[in-house]
């Protein structure tokens, strides 16, 4: 089985996921060769905490399927499994779990600790650094993104006259961005909340 063909299947759900505001995670179950199901995360979108790519693409799994059990099946995921994703894999049967970078804060498999090493009912077999650094960047530059956007804003807010340039909209060097163009960009990267709670907070 090609895992690196699949493990970029999850990258590219991973960026779609990203383009909303969710961390990028994406998922991709497979079934004799055939991928039956994909997802990314949907936390922020669905604002719900199950939804986390692996439970996502476990339940349109079940759909294609139409059976909860997904026996033979092989789940692809960029990042190492939290807690409740490793307890619906093995809820669901799943045969075996591929995945790229290690969750230090919250992976059960080598990370905090390997929950599927307990004699559960089910015995799921996994594996990791598939496309280990690619998975890895693609969280890292998520976050890197959004820091450098709040370090934008609380320039704004206490040095303006340092980053507007000589023109009302003109930044620095850049090309000429308006106020409002730019919390518009704020707002699409859903960080408006963020900043308007700095800002009552000042």
């Amino acid at each position: 089985m090609n895992h690196k063909k699949y493990m970029r299947m999850a990258l590219e759900q991973a960026e779609i996921g990203s383009k909303n505001g969710n961390v990028p995670i994406g998922a991709v179950i497979v079934k004799s060769g055939k991928v039956i199901a994909k997802a990314h995360n949907l936390r922020e979108e669905m604002d719900i905490t199950t939804g986390h790519a692996e439970i996502i693409a476990i339940e349109r799994a079940n759909k294609a399927l139409k059976s909860w059990r997904l026996d033979g099946c092989s789940l692809y995921v960029t990042i190492e499994p939290c807690p409740m994703c490793a307890g619906a894999i093995i809820q669901s049967r799943i045969d075996n779990v591929y995945y790229g970078a290690m969750d230090s804060k919250a992976g059960v498999h080598k990370s905090v600790t390997n929950l599927f090493a307990l004699p559960f009912n089910h015995e799921v077999k996994v594996k990791g650094e598939i496309l280990e650094k690619e998975c890895s960047e693609k969280v890292s530059n998520f976050f890197k993104k959004i820091r450098e956007q709040d370090w934008w804003m609380i320039s704004l807010i206490y040095h303006p006259h340092s980053i507007v340039g000589d023109e009302l909209g003109q930044v620095g060097n850049e090309a000429a961005l308006s106020f409002p163009s730019m919390w518009v960009r704020m707002l699409n990267e859903r960080c408006l909340f963020l900043y308007l709670d700095l800002i009552i907070t000042l």
